[in-house]
Order: C-alpha cells, then sequence, then structure tokens
C-alpha cells in the first residue's frame, strides 16, 4: 500500500468523530426522505393487496323493492362491470343479554361467495339458519364472545326460512359460532349509519344465503311483475368494475373508474324501472284504473318501483373513507419536509469538508510540491466524504424503508384493525438516492477544495493566519457596550469573527426549528378544523332529516324539550356545481332569513356576518377558492335535471365539504317547488343522552335520519391523532438533526480554537469557564437560528397547508403561540445536550497546545 492511501486510511481515524457526524446527517436526511417518501405507496400497496385478496366489492347496488334476475342480468352486461354477486341485508333490532341494538344482517354464501370474502378470525362459519357469525367488536359494534345467544326482537324485519325457526315467544335467537373481519369493516372508532334505534349499527351479523327471504307482499309482487316462485328477488348486489384491479386503491384513478361505473349503474336503473312501470300501468287499466281498489293498490305499489337503485363506490364506506382521508395528508407532507432534510445536510457537509480541507492545507502544499496531480490529492476528500455518503445512504436507506412506514401504520392501527404493512423496496429509487447523495456530496467537496488546490505549493505550506481581530458594530453603542462584562465582549467578537460558522449555525439550527414548527403547525391546523367547524361555524349540534318537517308530532314534543334551545326547518340537496368544464359535487342548504342563527356566515378572518337576503347564494370558501370564484360571478347549479345560474353574492369560512347556502326565495325562483327536508337543533344535551335522543326520534315513520354533530367530528378527531403521531415523529428526527448540525459545529468551532481555548487554561480558567467560553456563543446562535427558524417555520407550515388541502377539506391557517414556545423551548434543549456532549473534548485541550505558534 503506497503512503498516499496509508496516509488516507490515517484520516479516517484521526477525524473519526467528523466522518461520524457526516454518516450521521446522511443517515438521517436520507432515512426521513425515503422513510417519509415510502409511507404512503407502502401504505396504499398494503391496502390493496388486502382487498385484492378478498376481492372487496368496488360497488354495492342497495334497492328498496329488490333487485330482480333480469335486473342482475342487466347489470352484469354492462361494459364496466367484470361480476356481480347478489345477497341479501336488512337492519333490525336485536337484544345481547339486557343490551338492546341495532342489528345489520348479512344472508350470503360462505362457501361460495366470490366478492368481498370474510376473514374468518376465530370460531366457525355456522351451518344452520339459527347460527350465525359476527363482525368483531370497535368502539361502536359490540364485542360478542363465541357461544353468545343473540335475540331479534323485531322479527318482522328478518323473514323468509327465519320464520321456522321462532320460539313460543315469536322471537328468535341465533347463536354466534365466529367472529370475522368483513374487508369493508376495518375502522375502530367510526360507526355504521342506520335509520333505526340510535342511528348507530351496533353489530353486524351474517347468516347463511337464504335466511332472509320476501314478506307476502313482495311475493305478490313478483308474480304481478310476471316472475315465477323460484325467481329470487335480492335486497343488494355487490359489484367488481372491470380494470379496477389494476389501478391502486386510495387513488384518484381508481376512484374515477369506480364512479363511471357507479354512475352507469344508477343510469341502468332508469331503463330497468320503466319496464316495471309499464307493467303496473298495464294492469292498473285493465282493472278499471287507479280508483279501482286493487287500482288503487297497484298504484301505491308502483310508487315504491319509482325509488331509484343506490350504487354506493367505496368512497361511501366509512372504513375507506376515513383511512384514505389520513393516508392522503401524509401524502401531501411527503414531498416537502424531506427537502429541508438534504439542505440542512448538504450545508453540514460543505461545512466539514471545508474545514478538513482548511486544516490540510500544509499537507495540501507538501503534496503538491512533491508533484502529486490536483486530481490525486481531491481522491482523498472524495474518498472521504463518498464513504461517509455511502455508510449514511446505507443506514438510512436501511431504516427509511422499514422504520418510518412501520411507525406510521402501527399508529393507524390504534384507528383501524390492518393487515401487516407489506413493505416495498424500489431498486430504483435507491440507486436514485445514492447517485444524488454521492453526486452533491462531490460538488460539495470539489467547491471546498477548488480554492485550497489553486494556490501555490509555498503559501499552502505556510499556517493560514488566525483571524484577525475587528471592533464590531455593536462597540460603537457606547451605552450598551460599556456596560458589558469582558467575557460577553470576548463572546460577541468572536461570534463575528468567525462568520461562516455563525451563519452555518444560525442557518443550521432555523432549518430545524422551523421543521419542528411546521409539524406542531400542522397540528394545529387540524385542530383548528374541527374546532372552527364544529364549535363556531356550525351553531347547531343536532340535525334530523325528515320527510315532512311541517307536520311531524315526534319533532313537535322533541322541540318543546328544555334542552332544545332553537330549531330550524332547512331544505338539502345534493348538486353538481358546474364551472366551465369542471363539476363538483355540493350539498344546496336553503333557508329563510334565520340561517345566520344556525350557520355562521361570515368571511374567513372577519366577524362581519355576511347578508342573507332573499337574491342570496353563499358559496363556502375551500369550494371557491378552488375554482377561483369570486363574489359577483355567475355559476351554475344542477339539481337532478334542473339547471340554474346564479350570481354568488358571498363566500364565507368554511372547513369541512362544500356547500351553497340559498335563500328561499331564490331556491324556489331557481329550482322551483320548496320543501323543507331536515330540522337543525341547537341543544344543551349530554353526549349520554344522545343514543336515548337518537333512539325517540328514530321511531318516527318520518325521519329519515338523525346526526349529532359531535359524531360528525370523530373522522376529523382521528386525523388529529394520527397528526400528533407524525409531529412527534417529525420532532424526533429534527431533533436528531439538530442534533449532529450543532455537535458538528461546535466540534469544528473548538477545533479551530484550540490553541485560544488551551491559553485561557493557562490563565488559570476553569473548565466551567473555559466551557462557558464556547457555549455562550453556541447559545447566543441557536437563540438567533431558533427566532429565524419560528419565522421561517411559518411559511413552511404554510406552503405545507396549501399543498395538502382539498377541494372537500380545508385547515386552519395560523400556528399557535403555544406551538411556537414548544418548538422554541424543544431547540434549546437539543442545544443543550450538545453542550453536554462537547464537554469531554474541551477537557481533552491541554495547556501546552498554547505553546505551539504559527511560525
Amino acid at each position: 500500500m503506497s503512503k498516499h492511501f496509508k496516509m488516507i486510511g490515517k484520516e479516517f481515524f484521526r477525524s473519526f468523530g467528523r466522518f461520524v457526524a457526516v454518516v450521521g446527517i446522511v443517515a438521517v436526511g436520507v432515512g426521513f426522505l425515503i422513510g417519509i417518501m415510502q409511507a404512503t405507496p407502502d401504505m396504499r400497496h398494503t391496502m390493496d393487496e388486502f382487498y385484492d385478496s378478498r376481492n372487496a366489492y368496488d360497488v354495492q347496488v342497495k334497492s328498496v323493492v329488490g333487485l330482480y334476475p333480469d335486473d342482475l342480468e342487466e347489470i352484469r352486461a354492462l361494459e364496466q362491470v367484470e361480476s356481480a354477486e347478489p345477497f341479501d341485508s336488512v337492519d333490525a333490532e336485536i337484544g345481547i343479554n339486557s343490551l338492546r341494538k341495532i342489528g345489520r344482517f348479512y344472508a350470503l354464501s360462505f362457501e361460495n361467495s366470490q366478492i368481498n370474502r370474510l376473514d374468518l378470525v376465530s370460531g366457525r362459519y355456522p351451518t344452520g339458519y339459527n347460527e350465525c357469525v359476527v363482525e368483531r367488536g370497535n368502539d361502536y359494534l359490540e364485542d360478542i364472545e363465541i357461544g353468545r345467544k343473540i335475540t331479534i326482537t323485531d322479527t318482522s324485519a328478518v323473514r323468509g326460512k327465519l320464520d321456522a325457526i321462532l320460539d313460543e315467544d315469536g322471537k328468535l335467537s341465533l347463536t354466534v359460532t365466529g367472529i370475522v373481519q368483513n374487508p369493508m369493516y376495518y375502522a375502530r372508532s367510526e360507526y355504521e349509519r342506520t335509520t333505526m334505534g340510535n342511528g348507530r349499527v351496533g353489530a353486524v351479523l351474517y347468516l347463511n344465503k337464504g335466511a332472509i327471504g320476501l314478506t307476502p307482499e313482495e311475493k305478490t309482487l313478483r308474480t304481478v311483475l310476471g316472475y315465477g316462485r323460484n325467481d329470487p328477488v335480492y335486497t343488494d348486489c355487490f359489484v367488481t368494475v372491470r380494470g379496477a384491479k389494476r389501478e391502486q386503491v386510495f387513488t384518484e384513478a381508481y376512484d374515477d373508474r369506480v364512479i363511471s361505473a357507479a354512475d352507469a349503474i344508477e343510469t341502468l336503473y332508469e331503463t330497468q324501472a320503466a319496464k316495471k312501470l309499464a307493467v303496473f300501468d298495464r294492469l292498473i287499466d285493465s282493472v278499471g284504473g287507479a280508483d279501482s281498489p286493487t287500482g288503487e293498490w297497484l298504484g301505491e305499489a308502483r310508487e315504491m318501483f319509482e325509488t331509484r337503485w343506490y350504487a354506493l363506490d367505496r368512497t361511501k364506506n366509512v372504513s375507506y373513507a376515513s383511512l384514505n382521508l389520513n393516508i392522503d395528508k401524509v401524502s401531501g407532507i411527503a414531498g416537502i419536509f424531506p427537502v429541508f432534510f438534504i439542505l440542512v445536510a448538504a450545508l453540514v457537509a460543505l461545512t466539514t469538508m471545508t474545514k478538513m480541507v482548511e486544516d490540510d492545507r500544509t499537507q495540501i502544499g507538501t503534496l503538491k510540491a512533491l508533484g502529486y496531480s490536483k486530481a490525486r490529492i481531491l481522491a482523498k476528500y472524495l474518498l472521504y466524504c463518498g464513504t461517509a455518503v455511502v455508510l449514511g445512504c446505507g443506514l438510512g436507506i436501511l431504516c427509511g424503508f422499514s422504520l418510518l412506514p412501520n411507525i406510521l401504520w402501527q399508529a393507524y392501527e390504534s384507528l383501524y384493525f390492518l393487515p401487516a404493512l407489506s413493505m416495498q423496496y424500489s431498486g430504483v429509487f435507491i440507486a436514485v438516492v445514492f447517485v444524488v447523495s454521492l453526486a452533491a456530496t462531490a460538488l460539495v467537496t470539489i467547491g471546498a477544495s477548488l480554492k485550497s488546490l489553486r494556490e501555490k505549493p509555498a503559501s499552502l505550506m505556510l499556517p493560514k493566519a488566525p483571524k484577525a481581530g475587528k471592533r464590531i458594530l455593536l462597540e460603537r453603542v457606547g451605552f450598551f457596550w460599556n456596560r458589558l462584562k469582558f467575557k460577553h465582549k470576548a463572546m460577541l467578537r468572536n461570534v463575528f469573527r468567525y462568520k461562516k460558522n455563525m451563519w452555518m449555525t444560525i442557518l443550521g439550527v432555523a432549518g430545524c426549528t422551523a421543521l419542528i414548527v411546521a409539524g406542531f403547525g400542522i397540528q394545529d391546523s387540524v385542530k383548528t378544523l374541527t374546532e372552527r367547524q364544529f364549535d363556531e361555524i356550525f351553531r347547531y349540534n343536532l340535525r334530523v332529516s325528515v320527510t315532512d318537517a311541517a307536520q311531524n308530532e315526534t319533532l313537535d314534543d322533541f322541540s318543546n324539550d328544555p334542552n332544545v334551545r332553537a330549531s330550524l326547518a332547512v331544505r338539502e340537496d345534493d348538486a353538481t356545481l358546474q364551472i366551465g368544464e369542471e363539476r363538483r359535487e355540493v350539498k344546496i342548504v336553503t333557508a329563510g332569513d334565520r340561517l345566520g342563527e344556525f350557520v355562521r356566515l361570515c368571511p374567513r378572518g372577519t366577524d362581519h356576518e355576511l347578508p342573507f337576503r332573499s337574491d342570496s347564494v353563499i358559496l363556502t370558501e375551500n369550494t371557491a377558492k378552488e375554482y377561483g370564484i369570486r363574489v359577483g360571478d355567475t355559476v351554475e347549479f344542477s339539481i337532478g335535471s334542473k339547471r340554474t345560474a346564479v350570481a354568488v353574492t358571498g363566500i364565507t369560512e368554511n372547513y369541512v365539504d362544500c356547500y351553497a347556502y340559498f335563500h328561499r326565495t331564490q331556491y324556489e325562483k331557481s329550482f322551483g317547488e320548496y320543501r323543507e327536508n331536515q330540522i337543525l337543533y341547537r341543544t344543551e344535551f349530554s353526549e349520554a343522552q344522545q343514543d336515548e335522543i337518537s333512539e325517540t326520534l328514530l321511531a318516527s315513520s318520518q325521519v329519515n335520519g338523525v346526526r349529532f354533530l359531535s359524531q360528525e367530528r370523530v373522522s376529523y378527531d382521528n386525523l388529529l391523532d394520527t397528526m400528533k403521531l407524525i409531529t412527534l415523529v417529525l420532532v424526533a428526527c429534527a431533533g436528531g438533526l439538530a442534533i449532529i448540525v450543532l455537535y458538528n459545529l461546535i466540534n469544528i468551532n473548538i477545533d479551530e480554537r484550540k490553541k485560544e481555548l488551551a491559553t485561557l487554561k493557562v490563565l488559570g480558567y476553569q473548565p466551567i469557564e473555559v466551557a462557558g467560553y464556547v457555549y455562550r456563543e453556541a447559545f447566543l446562535l441557536a437563540v438567533v437560528g431558533m427566532l429565524v427558524g419560528l419565522g421561517l417555520g411559518a411559511f413552511l407550515h404554510w406552503f405545507i397547508i396549501i399543498r395538502i388541502e382539498a377541494v372537500d377539506i380545508m385547515f386552519g391557517r395560523g400556528v399557535s403561540w403555544l406551538s411556537y414556545l414548544i418548538s422554541a423551548v424543544i431547540t434549546l434543549v437539543f442545544s443543550a445536550v450538545v453542550d453536554l456532549l462537547m464537554i469531554p473534548k474541551l477537557k481533552r485541550i491541554r495547556m501546552v497546545d498554547s505553546m505551539k505558534a504559527n511560525d
């Protein structure tokens, strides 16, 4: 081995701490880059495999009047449909010991089912109609043990072959034989809605196919429509969409393909309904018209078949929508934070290599004098830094691909029942990371070395003159400078004397502080969303859907309850907003002059209430911002086949969903007849009373749904929990980055001033005084860097929030003062940790070093 290579080898041991710092900074930067960017693809890939392994449905078709054989044939014949599998479902009240719950029953084939296959967690599948398996429990589904007896108290809902196993009292008992997981029921804290009981499904039960049959009336209708006794009629149908498996779940491509199929199925309903309505029309004519007794019955039956099919894609599934929301926000963060980590890492690498080259001036001059080429001299530094980068990349890649995605996935497991994370390792991604890291490091190293390599050997072999002391600007401020102690004057002079170290420290600390502020800021933004939307913008806390708000005795009695403070009947419609070629689903809420009492109609950042007059059409900010709509612009709304073009009279603050608020007069002018279908209530019921209230209201045949806002905000509270974990991971990574940055810079600072510090020891300074001499400067620069980072973090937070927002969800813009304070404290704590780590190095400085004068 040549002496040159031996010299290079010794360099690794001589500056081992510096080498480890570079390895660490690269590992943290690369690890966070890969981890945060790989987390979303891993999550999506895992859920994609999960859905595919069980052949989960893409669309669920529901029909109030049933799906007949020709309906199923036409659905299967659609170009977008790959396969369709019918089944029966019904909601009914059940008893579990002394508890009353609303059970959702599915009757399907456990052996032959091909779509949406269940996963048997424990136990066995039922063999008879008196047995069932249940969905495993969560925050809302009851945890039911195997062997438990379940009583169905409402047997009118579950009919057919179950009628044969009724007991003497006319009740039906089912024995639980197993626990299963439906691929679409995995949220722990979300619940399925129902129009019965308290509005929440409390148990999901699976029966053998055929257990749920037709009522006598439904059998009569089957005959009337010309179907035979053996022609099955089902309530639901699972559909898989052709080509959907080629698209990854939770992506726009998948959603677009499935929504297109759902639209085609709902369009098909019009053709199928027309056939059945024509049969009724002929029969009504044949029995003497609609006024005859038989004709009257046929007319009522005909009205039932005017109820459309509901083609529900996965975006309507509670678990799918909730997890998609959480994963989507991680994806939005992925492209931003890693950039800051890489920039800080490059900054440290530049500082390290610049210092190393400066230390080797004499050696470089000697090598040049001996005839070594610039390339061969430069190879030492490229090899040194390149080796550190390769090791750092290796560690970062190992941790990045496995550690961070797993941490985030485990956090989600507190909210969902999830399969094991399926991690992917992209060779292309690894190669790009290595190439970019090495290329960036090589450029930094070459840039740090060029100046010295251009100098003559004679000048290089002379030690570099120490930094000259200079008067600083503060010395001209007499009333301030004259009151300072000597040690504080020395500190300020030294800070400005080593300007490169000063700027590197400030920028390094600022970058780390900015990352921490942004992390806490994201958490604040989600918290603002929930608090502003559900505590301030919505001035009601209960929404009741009704068939007719004008005539309902149950609601009249409820309105007189002392806990009900105010109420307002409104109308809500699902509508489409058309802006040029863009279309957006929105909810039109229509009311009279009092809407402002129940919905805060103010532009964001003001308390100015927007007027709500007869011509008012107020659009929510998140929708207006997405499509560039301003006050005075004319936009087009459509409800079914009715369309209207109206001018926007105001834009109001809003964070969740897309709303357009119409005044009743404007609605009637635009769409015609107006009839309230919802009542908004401002109540003071406790959460413990909500179930009882819901059950009472839903007992009325005219009440279709009951929703307390405290139940609606659950999804966004879950998102807040996710963001808390992301913030924790971010703070940990930024903290590691800060420690490495400060350690490296303080280490360089001590090495540059070793002779100066040794002289202080000769002069009788105690170890704590010598440490204070260095740490005062480090603390001052850390404070300045922290203050700069607070401002930079506010900008970074704003930039991230803009990226992760969507048209139907907007976040708060501000960062709370507490988050700024916590970020500042964390930065200073990390700075103090580094100071403690550097104490041994200060102790190793010998007094004799003060005698090593420059020749």
